[in-house]
């Protein structure tokens, strides 16, 4: 791997603060890419400290500039500079105004990814319109892949050309990049319209709080949140229940439309994520819930989860 160690010494020559780059690796061939990539980056630009961090199971080495853009690519060549200038800040500046605008008009968190290539003239195009929306708004947040290396992700999307951008409603957009329609397309959606991937990633950056807010603010419960609630991820399921106790304090009115989800897709999950549900009942503290939990100590069940159910029934009932 070779770095343009002339672009990185003009960089920095600007520059009169330290900088951190997050590394979440592995033991994979990307994360021991990654951090060679920042190993390097360390070594010439001199500003630039790296912190370390084991990757989340379920997730892939990555490097984090802050809380809203990811590289899960290695910037090379003509993806350096749109780095660089992401990581210092200075490509805001790069924006124009009447797109910044827009982009704080956005109120309900959007991830955004862009899928790039090393050797594609316009990827770097790309990332310098899109990139920095997350720098004005912190519910903007962009992961860029480099579909090469991420095969796993590429396939998931159905990637087959770049630059191609895809949203978290599964908007996408590939070659000449939109940005106006991209900044439309998440001034005007609709929070009811998120899928489970839109979820987790909040859950994933700590913003579990507000997926209660926003349930809260339209009345109701979200399709995909159920789905959330049933990850087979433990730590998914833990964010999507810290919401579903927030709305069993704040609008227990709108925590009891859980109850009827829950209760369909029970039998059809593993023994964990039964007592997750049952925890969530518990807390729910309606009638409904309680004849639910009612129902399950008369199913065919493991004695473990009968004993969660009943205590949870006492719960309610006490």
């Amino acid at each position: 791997m070779e770095l343009d160690i002339a672009v990185i010494k003009d960089w920095k020559s600007s520059l009169d603060k330290h900088l951190i780059i997050d590394l979440h690796h592995g033991n994979d061939e990307q994360g021991k890419l990654l951090k060679k990539f920042c190993d390097l980056i360390e070594r010439h630009a001199g500003i630039v400290n790296v912190h370390t961090h084991k990757v989340m199971e379920g997730d892939f080495s990555h490097i984090r500039i802050n809380q809203q853009i990811k590289y899960y690519a290695v910037p090379g060549e003509k993806e350096l500079l749109p780095f660089l200038d992401l990581l210092s800040g200075k490509a805001a500046a790069h924006v124009p105004r009447e797109i910044s605008d827009q982009a704080i008009l956005v109120d309900i968190p959007c991830a955004i990814d862009i899928f790039i290539g090393q050797q594609c003239p316009f990827c770097p195009d790309a990332v310098r319109k899109i990139a920095p929306l997350a720098i004005f708004n912190p519910k903007i947040t962009v992961r860029v892949i480099d579909g090469l290396l991420y095969p796993e992700l590429s396939e998931k999307y159905d990637i087959r050309s770049v630059p191609t951008v895809v949203s978290c409603d599964g908007f996408r957009w590939s070659g000449s990049i939109p940005i106006n329609d991209i900044l439309a397309a998440m001034v005007t959606r609709d929070p009811a319209s998120l899928g489970a991937d839109s979820f987790e990633n909040m859950i994933a950056d700590g913003k579990a709080l507000d997926i209660a807010r926003m349930m809260i603010e339209k009345n109701h419960v979200f399709p995909s949140f159920i789905d959330v609630l049933l990850h087979e991820k433990w730590p998914v399921r833990l964010g999507a229940m810290v919401a579903a106790e927030t709305l069993c304090e704040s609008r227990p009115d709108i925590a009891a439309m859980l109850i009827s989800p829950l209760a369909e897709r029970f039998f059809e999950v593993d023994d964990n994520v039964k007592g997750d549900i049952i925890q969530v009942l518990s807390e729910i503290r309606n009638r409904n819930a309680s004849e639910f939990l009612s129902k399950i100590v008369k199913s065919d069940v493991s004695e473990e989860v009968k004993d969660m159910a009943r205590e949870a029934r006492n719960v309610i009932i006490s």
